[in-house]
């Protein structure tokens, strides 16, 4: 670099200096070169993934009722829909048991248990009386006879009196046999209404035994279906768990290819790796007016040294 005397002293060495004056510094970092290879690869992997599409799953997800379970199903509703018939039954037969009243002997009807040959069996006996009478009606007329009194006032007390136990044995034949046949259509109506209480009694015991076994029948039927809905539950179970473990296999093969990149990338991230860093220096132009002013100011030195 030229003084500020020489500057002045020659204008054009002043310009000539001044033009180099300015100094740049640049640096640039880069990836070393082994590095550099993994690292777009990565990047190229990690573009294909991201723009790979949806993948939908096709297959299926719920698995359906097993036979057995659709089977225990329909033993459900049939039962449900079916009814009681045996517990109808046994409640139809307890009310009608339950309205059942003792009938009492008077104003009973008791014409049904009366012997339907009662009049023939009186006729005969009356029948059989009279002609007793007339059998002794002809002893008495001899009797009157020898006595002389046939025709006379004997012979009519005789005959009257005769009549008079003749018409009572009739009388005694009707009662007597009307009263034996009211007992014993009576003892008859009161064996029938025993029977017809016993058989209330035993209707109401079979209503409640209709009733308990109808609900057992219910029972043992829905005990049924629900063993049969045990063992199609246990093959549907089977069939979801495959299903599940299909559905899994899905999800891991469509993961797959972001893991393994998620890996890489992992991979890369802790590798020991340090960027190079390159700077560059620009000074300024050598000022080689002034290297040959000192130069001639050297020499011009070095000749008074020796005297020259």
């Amino acid at each position: 670099m030229c003084s500020p005397q020489e500057a002045r002293a020659h204008p054009r060495l002043a310009k000539i200096s001044k033009s180099g004056d300015t100094t740049t510094t640049s640096s640039s970092s880069s990836l070393p070169s082994w590095y550099e290879p993994y690292a777009k690869d990565m990047l190229a992997k990690a573009k294909d993934v991201t723009e790979e599409p949806y993948q939908a799953y096709s297959g299926q997800r719920l698995a359906d009722f097993s036979p057995d379970t659709n089977t225990a199903f329909g033993l459900i509703r049939s039962n449900a829909n079916g009814g009681a018939p045996a517990l109808d039954a046994g409640i139809n037969a307890a009310t009608g048991a339950a309205n059942y009243t003792a009938s009492q002997i008077p104003g009973a009807n008791l014409q049904p248990y009366l012997d339907p040959y009662i009049k023939n069996v009186l006729d005969v006996q009356k029948q059989r009386a009279t002609q007793a009478f007339q059998e002794q009606q002809a002893g008495r007329d001899a009797n009157a006879v020898n006595a002389g009194a046939f025709g006379g006032d004997r012979r009519f007390v005789a005959d009257s009196l005769a009549q008079r136990d003749l018409n009572q044995q009739l009388q005694g034949i009707d009662a007597s046999g009307l009263s034996n046949a009211f007992n014993n259509a009576t003892q008859l109506f009161q064996n029938d209404e025993t029977n017809r209480r016993a058989a209330a009694e035993l209707g109401i015991s079979a209503a409640s035994t209709l009733g308990q076994l109808g609900q057992t029948r219910n029972d043992i039927l829905n005990q049924q279906a629900e063993a049969l809905s045990g063992v199609g539950s246990k093959i549907q179970q089977r069939q979801q768990a495959g299903l599940d473990l299909a559905y899994k296999d899905f999800q891991d093969q469509r993961a797959y290819p972001t893991q393994q990149l998620s890996l890489y990338s992992q991979l890369l991230a802790g590798s020991p790796v340090q960027s190079n860093t390159t700077t560059s220096t620009t000074g300024p132009a050598p000022d080689w007016l002034s290297q040959l002013i000192g130069a001639g100011t050297s020499i011009a030195g070095l000749a008074g040294l020796f005297g020259g």
